[in-house]
């Protein structure tokens, strides 16, 4: 897999995704589902560690239509987490390939993102198990779902925070090497 990495992880591939990510995202929340959820309420998935009676406060908060629509959001949300991972998996990459070229172990860094698309998809499956069995509450699965969603934001977080550093030290040793 780490060959594959390397070899598709080019800044224009990166670009490329973070563009398709960016408009996906921008539809997905703009215009689909998630859009029509709640005006009031946080989503459960972009929520940091939240009890099982918060998550099912939030359930009975969006009411029948909105647990409807985030259930039917929920495939939307496995391509936009495979969009993010992806493009940040390129993007750290190629900028890893660039700024550490013999340190094969920096290169790995890709880890990072893709765990957080995985703990993306379990999380989706925590919570296509919560709604689909609403107004049951599942104590259990909230609370693994939970642990996959701080999971994720906390790697994705690191992996946004790489991105920024890794792009700001390619900055300073292409203005360093113009000297």
């Amino acid at each position: 897999m780490s060959e594959i990495i390397q070899r598709i992880s080019t800044p224009r591939t990166a670009v490329l995704l973070f563009v398709l990510f960016l408009v996906f995202s921008g539809v997905l929340f703009n215009w689909g589902y998630y859009a029509n959820i709640t005006s009031s309420e946080v989503l459960i998935d972009s929520t940091f560690n939240y009890t099982p009676s918060r998550a099912y406060e939030l359930l009975t908060n969006y009411g029948e239509a909105g647990r409807t629509n985030y259930l039917h959001s929920l495939p939307n949300d496995y391509v936009y987490s495979a969009l993010m991972a992806l493009s940040m998996i390129t993007a750290l990459t190629a900028l890893t390939q660039r700024l550490f070229p013999h340190r094969k172990l920096l290169q790995k860094i890709y880890w990072i993102p893709l765990l957080a698309g995985v703990a993306d998809y379990l999380e989706n499956v925590g919570l296509y198990r919560m709604l689909s069995n609403y107004p049951e509450q599942l104590d259990g699965v909230a609370v693994a779902t939970n642990l996959f969603t701080m999971t994720k934001l906390s790697l994705v977080g690191t992996s946004f925070l790489l991105f920024a550093l890794f792009g700001i030290a390619l900055l300073v040793k292409r203005q360093q090497s113009k000297r």
